[in-house]
């Protein structure tokens, strides 16, 4: 038996599974991909920092330490007001915050 393209929902409106998984994909590739271009930017946090291989290993804890107690919290408002809701705040959240940040970080570094 295969499974269908939509799914009724709570309330009778017609839901289509597939743009929820999308959705579950691009914050799972959004992390992996925050996570990799961090420590491929250890070498200038070196540089920028003046720090050593360990100062520099403290921040990539600090950064991964702070990520799990954000997540851990978004988990638990999820399961009060609900995934939908802390899902699409936390992708509007980052995506205001970090559009900003690389324009001004690319005309710090490219004048």
């Amino acid at each position: 038996m295969g499974v269908s393209a939509r799914v009724s929902g709570e309330h009778g409106e017609l839901r289509r599974p597939s743009i929820g998984f999308a959705a579950i994909c691009l914050g799972y590739f959004a992390i992996i991909l925050d996570g990799s271009v961090l420590n491929v930017a250890v070498p200038a946090i070196r540089a920028d920092l003046h720090a050593s291989i360990a100062g520099a290993q403290w921040v990539l804890n600090a950064y991964t330490l702070t990520l799990a107690g954000l997540l851990l919290t978004a988990g638990a408002l999820g399961d009060r007001i609900g995934l939908r809701r802390i899902f699409l705040f936390g992708v509007s959240v980052a995506s205001r915050c970090s559009r900003p940040r690389s324009s001004r970080i690319a005309r710090a570094r490219w004048p």
